[in-house]
């Protein structure tokens, strides 16, 4: 994932609730590594009274997730690496996911939500009604102008 400069691309993300219900939607828009018009845009909602669970929901990927590994690593997911040895140089890292639902396939489609439980291992899929779009591909606000899809209170994490 990459997020090109002079672009509308960012990480941003929002908080709702209070304590013991809280809510965290991190938001993804951004491209391929050297492919600035292969576009992604999807979110991951993790809420605090529901510790092992991961919603991802996609509202656009170019290439339907044909050049994407999507998937989690629970709480007995493995990972190693080893290092070169010269220096600190990661040379190999390889995790094994708690569970994968797709490996360069071409399974997402505006609306595909996948709902991970690291606890047993699984997931589900489901669909969602996208929201409004300008007619460059933003999403609109209440009040018809580019928003983002989490709320007009999101915040900026990089961009």
């Amino acid at each position: 994932m990459y997020i090109y400069k002079g672009t509308p691309q960012g990480i941003y993300y929002e908080e709702t609730g209070l304590a013991p219900n809280r809510k965290l939607e991190v938001e993804w828009y951004v491209s391929r590594y050297n492919g600035p018009k292969q576009y992604y845009h999807f979110s991951l909602v993790v809420e605090e009274g529901k510790p092992n669970i991961a919603i991802f929901k996609y509202f656009k990927a170019l290439d339907k997730g044909g050049k994407c590994t999507i998937g989690v690593q629970g709480p007995k997911s493995k990972c190693s690496c080893s290092m070169h040895a010269r220096g600190n140089l990661l040379t190999s890292l390889r995790c094994v996911a708690s569970k994968m639902f797709s490996y360069n396939e071409e399974k997402i489609f505006p609306g595909t939500q996948v709902t991970f439980d690291t606890l047993k291992n699984s997931f589900t899929t489901s669909e969602f009604k996208i929201p409004a779009t300008t007619p460059n591909g933003a999403l609109k606000g209440s009040d018809g102008k580019p928003a983002n899809a989490v709320s007009a209170t999101v915040r900026e994490i990089y961009s």
